[in-house]
């Protein structure tokens, strides 16, 4: 397994694949008011920001063939100032998961924001994706916090 920062050509199909974590994680409410044709250039959007700000996509690569991705990035901790470490999309292709890409593709990323200056790292998870947690309980996070929603219309 080879793991890298992503390449140009490789871009439209971490996209897609990136459209469908997206529509995942959302929450039924989120889901209702949007139609999901129409998360391809919000996500894009998503991903040029993270980029523009010295975030990165990291790809795995198995056999030549995509096996996963991980997109991360370091911002200052509001309340503590120091540089956090931001892990938002993980994604393993079916067909190589629990072999090992998606912590592979963790250490990488936790490894990339060491070297930009994080001192920790935390990572955004659906509360309904029992997989993601499960692989974030084993590469050593911790619940931290609990964010609820509620629909006001």
């Amino acid at each position: 397994m080879v793991i890298r920062p992503i390449s140009t050509a490789e871009v439209p199909q971490v996209l897609e694949a990136s459209i469908g974590t997206t529509w995942e994680s959302m929450s039924r409410g989120e889901q209702a008011m949007t139609e999901y044709e129409s998360l391809g250039p919000r996500v894009r959007s998503i991903i040029d920001r993270l980029l523009g700000l010295g975030g990165t996509i990291l790809v795995a690569e198995v056999g030549g063939r995509l096996a996963g991705y991980i997109t991360t990035g370091v911002l200052p901790n509001d309340l503590t100032e120091r540089l956090e470490g931001m892990i938002f999309d993980t994604w393993v292709h079916p067909s190589c998961r629990r072999q090992g890409v998606g912590s592979s593709l963790i250490r990488a990323a936790e490894d990339y924001c060491r070297d930009q200056g994080a001192t920790r790292a935390t990572m955004v998870v659906a509360t309904h994706n029992d997989a993601s947690q499960r692989s974030a309980l084993k590469s050593g996070y911790r619940a931290e916090r609990v964010w609820f929603g509620k629909d006001l219309l």
